[in-house]
């Protein structure tokens, strides 16, 4: 180990321990020093022997570490004593002591730098060492990232890259950054970015590489610089990844969204199981569970199956069963023990008039009768002979014979009814088992029809042959108009048309009238007119306009005229006109008087 100490350089923090040390350094170099040489030594040896120390102790407080002050005192102790005497047999001199400023090493040299140079750790270094800083005040090493370090101008300065690095950014601080061997964007060199086609790039050994491809490609051919070239989406050589192939048996393969499927199989294939693993995995042509179709299981009832060219076929029929119509899929459908239409045999059919006919163990016999027929006479031969829905001698069963009081009777349905009723009769009450009740030609309540009430108005009623007719009218009451449908209509005590008997009407000149009593009088007479001489019979005879004994009103008398009503003398105005006394008005000039 190399211990280095400049003299009069001492830490602070150990002035103490320095000052003890040297005093006991002196002390054992005075003794050796008398015991070898004599008296005057030892005291040259004990002037000395303090500046030794402190060269030992400097350059153990120098390092300000534990080690540093072993070193100093291994050398102020151990290394100046041992120097001395060396010296001593070997001729040394003062100036070995590195006193005048070097610096002692282990082994008993000292070191001495020269100009422009500084110690660092045990050896002189100068401007132009990358090691201990270029000449820095302290003796830290250049170093950058992935770089060497070298000096320019007494300075730190990155030298070249190291293997694989390279400094892109042109930023000296962070020495060569990148690593051209994985970065993607500056693969191989700076600025080399890594692209490739439907791939992210990846650099590997500085050389661009295909990373991952895009979803939905790949990279079949291996090689980078075409990137994931190969389309595994629809791809039949590459489906869904490369080299997986899609080509199913007995198909013609598809491949959608990366997966394998069946686009079409081949002739007298199917896929039925949905997988294009084993793709048109069925030959329908003759496999009875899928016989020409996926699922179409050839298994038909009561039958013995089999299928050739994809169609399945009856080998055989169970017994008492039979394939009548041909109808493989069916079976053999038909139960020749129980069928009627194919009894005993497909051609056989159980039939007879009117009735079902049923089969018994494969033999015919007749069943039930049709609705509406009944075998009457017992005869199975002719069936059911007799149709009881119409029959009115058999009417819903054999021998119910129809028969309805005054009327000819009707079977409907099977049931008796009133076919129609003879003439004068009726059926009002509904009900069919008394017929028809009512003999309409005389009934009142029921006068040619039901319900046709024969009441004539203040009449006495009669039916006669179905029609109504008034027999007698009430007191005062008269049919005028010979209708029975409004009976006796006419009140011939106030009926001015027919006042007191039919046709007689009131009637006066010149006035309304009004049947009182069956007798006719005057109501009102005209405007202008009156009954002034009291008789009825001439109506209203005065003209009360112009009559001068009646003017106006029946008994005011004029003297002279009456003109519009208006008692007025004789004037030119009423010349011509009637004066009272049956005068006539008459002028000369404008001379009037009444005259005969």
């Amino acid at each position: 180990m190399l211990a280095i100490a400049t003299q009069g350089d001492v830490p602070s923090a150990g002035v103490k321990i320095r000052r003890s040390f040297r005093a006991t350094l002196a002390v054992i170099i005075a003794s050796l020093t008398a015991c070898s040489d004599g008296a005057q030594p030892a005291m040259d040896a004990g002037e000395d022997a303090p500046l030794v120390a402190d060269a030992g102790a400097d350059a153990g407080f120098d390092a300000g570490t534990d080690a540093g002050l072993d070193a100093g005192f291994d050398a102020g102790t151990d290394a100046g004593p041992v120097g001395d005497l060396a010296g001593d047999e070997g001729g040394a001199t003062d100036a070995d002591d590195c006193s005048d400023g070097g610096l002692r090493v282990d082994g008993g040299g000292c070191l001495r730098c020269a100009p422009g140079e500084r110690v660092c750790g045990a050896r002189c270094s100068g401007a132009s060492d990358p090691s201990t800083g270029c000449g820095a005040a302290g003796c830290e090493p250049c170093a950058y990232p992935n770089a060497m370090a070298t000096c320019v101008a007494g300075a730190c300065a990155p030298g070249r890259c190291l293997d694989g690095f390279a400094e892109c950014d042109l930023d000296a601080r962070n020495g060569c950054e990148v690593s051209t061997r994985t970065d993607r964007d500056h693969c191989g060199a700076c600025g080399n970015r890594c692209s490739l086609p439907n791939a992210a790039a990846g650099c590997s050994d500085g050389t661009c590489a295909v990373g991952t491809c895009n979803p939905g490609y790949g990279d079949c051919d291996g090689n980078a610089a075409n990137g994931c070239e190969t389309g595994v989406q629809g791809d039949l050589a590459h489906c869904g990844a490369c080299g997986q192939r899609c080509a199913p048996a007995h198909a013609t393969g598809r491949c959608s969204a990366g997966a394998c499927g069946v686009a079409a199989c081949e002739a007298g294939f199917a896929d039925c199981d949905g997988s294009a693993a084993n793709g048109c995995e069925v030959d329908v042509r003759v496999d009875a569970m899928s016989c020409g179709r996926c699922g179409a299981r050839c298994a038909p009832p009561h039958a013995t199956g089999s299928c050739s060219a994809g169609a399945c076929a009856v080998v055989a029929c169970d017994p008492g069963y039979g394939d009548c119509d041909g109808d493989a899929g069916n079976g053999c459908e038909v139960d020749l023990r129980t069928s009627a239409a194919h009894c005993g045999t497909c051609v056989v059919r159980c039939a007879y008039p009117n009735a079902a006919g049923q089969c018994r163990e494969g033999v015919c016999a007749p069943g039930a009768c049709d609705p509406g027929f009944a075998d009457c006479d017992g005869d199975a031969a002719n069936g059911c002979e007799v149709e009881t829905a119409s029959n009115p001698l058999s009417c819903g069963a054999c021998g119910r014979v129809c028969d309805r009081p005054n009327a000819t009777a009707q079977c409907s349905a099977g049931v008796c009814r009133i076919g129609r009723c003879d003439a004068g009769s009726a059926d009002c009450d509904g009900r069919d088992d008394n017929g028809c009740e009512v003999n309409t030609s005389l009934t009142l309540s029921s006068c040619g029809a039901c319900g046709r009430v024969c009441a004539p108005a203040h009449a006495t009623p009669v039916c006669e042959e179905g029609r109504c007719a008034v027999a007698s009218c009430a007191p005062s009451y008269a049919n005028c108009n010979e209708s029975p449908d409004d009976g006796c209509e006419v009140d011939t005590r106030s009926d001015v048309a027919h006042c007191g008997g039919c046709g007689n009407g009131c009637r006066f000149p010149r006035a309304t009238t009004r049947c009182t009593g069956g007798q006719c009088h005057i109501a009102t007479c005209d405007p202008g007119y009156g009954d002034c001489n009291g008789d009825e019979g001439d109506g209203c005879e005065t003209a009360l306009s112009a009559d001068p004994d009646n003017c106006g009103v029946c008994g005011v008398f004029c003297t002279e005229v009456c003109r519009a009503s208006v008692c007025e003398p004789c004037s030119v105005a009423s010349e011509g006109a009637a004066c009272r006394g049956g005068s006539i008005c008459r002028c000369a000039g404008a001379l009037c008087a009444c005259r005969d």
